[in-house]
This record gives C-alpha cells, structure tokens and sequence, in this order.
C-alpha cells in the first residue's frame, strides 16, 4: 500500500486455451482508496484501473468495492464500469465480481468466486450474451522474515464468456513487503 488507505499496484494478465498457448495480454495499474475502515459494517473503497490490453488499445475501469466480515468469513462484492478510452466508440460496460472467503488458517483459506459481464449499464445484454462464472476458490499468505509475506490465490470457474462456454483457471502470487 501507498498509504494505509490507498492500495496500488501494477501487473501483467497472460491468456490462452493451455499453458502452452499461454500469450500476454494486458498491463495493467490498479487503485483502490478506501473510504471506510471498519467504523460501519461495510466497509467501502473506490476502485479504479488503467488497463493496456493488447491489441485492443486503453481501457478505465471504475467503481465500488464493498467488503464485510462475518465471524471467520468475509464477502466481497464490486460493482465496476468499464470505458474503452481508445478504438471505437462504445458504451460504458457494468461488471461485477464477488467473492465468499473462509479464514481457516494464514496459509489455508477456502471460499468462492463469481465475475460477470452485464453489458451496457443503462441497458443490460440479453441473458443469453452476458458472462457469468463462477466457482471454488482457495487463498493463503506465507509469512516471511521483515514483516513480509507471500500471498496467494487461485479458482477453478464455471460458466460463460458472452454466451460461450468459458471455463478458466485463475492464479495469483503477490510477494508483499
């Protein structure tokens, strides 16, 4: 974090049908400010993202990122616009991604993800051409020397990608210091 309110950070996102067709496919610079920090129920950040996807030009998202715990489990939801700022003209896109997580253990939580794509957001897509996936999740941190860690995650999903089969596999590893 840049502060202890404002959350950045930069990385890359690879795509293909197997690792062996594994190709880059966007840069891009996350930000999250958080509005709230604990003193209501939800707390609440603004989210925003320069992506530079490959081929296709820039692309801003902004929006909500709502996050409650309940005992041991905490939930998630974001609610997010999504704005080509380079090609052709396109109308501003709604997104969504929640996520249910059980903190067991540091090095062992357990949980679900979902992600979606509504279409345009003053006039959703029929159901048939939006995306929605979603599936088991398991996330962990390993504590290092010197206040670091190694955090990561990863989720089987199920669903469709504008009304094609589209399952995926996602990973992440984030060394924090």
């Amino acid at each position: 974090g840049v502060t202890d309110r404002w959350y950045s950070q930069l990385c890359v996102s690879a795509i293909g049908r197997s690792i062996g067709a594994t190709r880059l496919d966007s840069i891009n610079w996350q930000n999250d400010y958080l509005l709230t920090q604990g003193q209501y129920p939800v707390d609440v950040a603004l989210h925003t993202q320069l992506l530079r996807v490959l081929g296709e030009g820039h692309v801003l998202e902004f929006g909500s990122a709502l996050q409650t715990d309940i005992g041991r489990t905490q939930l998630n939801l974001n609610l997010i616009f999504e704005r080509k700022l380079s090609g052709p003209a396109a109308p501003t896109e709604l997104k969504y991604q929640w996520q249910l997580r059980y903190r067991w253990q540091p090095w062992l939580n357990i949980g679900a993800q979902g992600f979606g794509e509504l279409g345009p957001w003053d006039r959703f897509d029929a159901w048939a051409n939006q995306s929605h996936r979603a599936g088991p999740a398991a996330f962990g941190r390993f504590d290092l020397e010197r206040e670091r860690a190694l955090h990561w995650q990863a989720a089987f999903l199920r669903g469709k990608v504008y009304g094609r089969v589209g399952h995926m596999f996602t990973m992440q590893v984030k060394y924090a210091y």
